[in-house]
């Protein structure tokens, strides 16, 4: 589907004060009301600026690109009756076919490619896409819940412009190559996904999020070789229990699965630190409690934003490129809007609330002699940089 019926539909959750303007801060208590309360989670779902919209359809296919915008929450993204809907793609593109389901899971930042079949459907019937996600921790503390209604989709009397769903999205004739096979790594790496105290004179603490243990400013800088395969294992050993989204800028991945955790046991005998400041990046290996766990079949294309579950490492493998691959030198050194000279990029937790809050970390691409692995062409051609 294109044209009218190819329509992104950027979501989100937010909160209003009675006059019609935007709240940032969820926390109603006054004495906390300028200070940061974990999060915002909003009570009114917002869909491309309108607070809960009506779309009238004809009765066919439409493809929606979603875009999950939230400042925290994670959503679960089903339709009221029950109907299926098919994934087509995901944050770099399209998938090799699509995947028909009956709810999508979507962290902060994440964005797929769907196609919704109104075929069946009478003039006037009309379905609710629906959000079956409970709210972060963080939004119910101060009182928030979750919300169902996301927007609603009404038939008319047209019938479909299109009609059906593909078979195939890539590997024949006049169709984008199929995914390629995951590559061994050559390296593997790994990082937590923390919570910590961050501590001001003797008295004033307070937690703060944070990639291995570390602040933003912190001059310890991740360093990736251009033209190397790294696994990267993304423990999720945050005390809180929360969820989170890490997002790697420059180049897009392949989410290899998920597998559970001993997370307390990780964090007493790997002495778990409590003060932000040391890198904290212990492997978890010897800690696994069950098997691999696959990615969800519409997980398994090229993506930039991955869904980190509490309680587990979220295993992902990451080409990166080389400066002749790219066209330019991604380490090369840049000058800043103060005359300072920088370099690099950053990967961080896409939860608006988290990377704002020192869960964003500075990376650099830096050359290599490891470049005798090419990128797959279709890579090299779908390259993204979200800045």
């Amino acid at each position: 589907p294109a044209g009218d019926h190819e329509i992104p539909l950027v979501i989100c959750d937010k909160l209003f004060y009675r006059n019609g303007g935007m709240r940032y801060n969820s926390v109603r208590t006054p004495l906390f009301e300028h200070l940061w309360g974990g999060g915002l989670a909003g009570d009114v779902i917002v869909v491309n600026g309108v607070a809960w919209p009506k779309l009238m359809v004809d009765r066919g296919v439409y493809r929606f690109r979603i875009v999950q915008a939230s400042q925290l929450n994670d959503y679960r993204i089903s339709f009221s009756n029950g109907m299926p809907f098919w994934v087509i793609g995901s944050d770099g593109g399209l998938i090799d076919a699509p995947v028909e389901v009956f709810a999508l899971d979507m962290a902060a930042g994440e964005r797929y490619d769907i196609l919704v079949d109104f075929s069946g459907f009478q003039p006037g019937d009309a379905v609710e896409m629906i959000n079956l996600m409970q709210i972060s921790l963080f939004g119910q503390m101060p009182g928030g819940a979750a919300v169902r209604e996301v927007m609603e989709f009404e038939a008319t009397e047209a019938p479909g412009t299109y009609t059906g769903i593909p078979d195939t999205l890539r590997g024949s004739a006049g169709k984008p190559p199929a995914l390629p096979l995951l590559s061994p790594p050559q390296q593997v790496v790994d990082h937590t996904l923390n919570s910590s105290l961050y501590t001001k004179g003797l008295l004033m603490s307070w937690i703060i999020m944070n990639i291995d243990n570390l602040g933003f400013d912190s001059p310890d800088v991740d360093l990736a070789p251009q033209g190397t395969i790294q696994q990267w294992n993304l423990i999720n050993a945050d005390a809180t229990i929360q969820v989170h989204a890490a997002h790697l800028h420059l180049i897009q991945f392949r989410v290899i699965g998920r597998q559970n955790y001993d997370h307390p046991r990780y964090g007493v005998e790997q002495r778990m630190h409590i003060r932000v400041g040391e890198r904290w990046a212990p492997p978890a290996e010897d800690y696994v409690t069950g098997p691999l766990k696959p990615p969800a079949p519409y997980e398994t294309g090229w993506k930039d934003t991955v869904r980190c579950p509490r309680g587990q490492i979220t295993r992902i493998l990451v080409r990166w490129p080389t400066a002749d691959e790219l066209g330019f030198d991604p380490d090369a050194v840049f000058t800043g809007p103060d005359g300072s000279a920088l370099r690099g990029y950053v990967w961080h937790c896409h939860m608006l609330d988290h990377e704002d809050h020192e869960m964003m970390r500075k990376l650099r691409v830096i050359g290599s002699t490891a470049a005798a692995n090419p990128m797959p062409d279709m890579q090299a051609g779908e390259q993204h940089d979200h800045h």
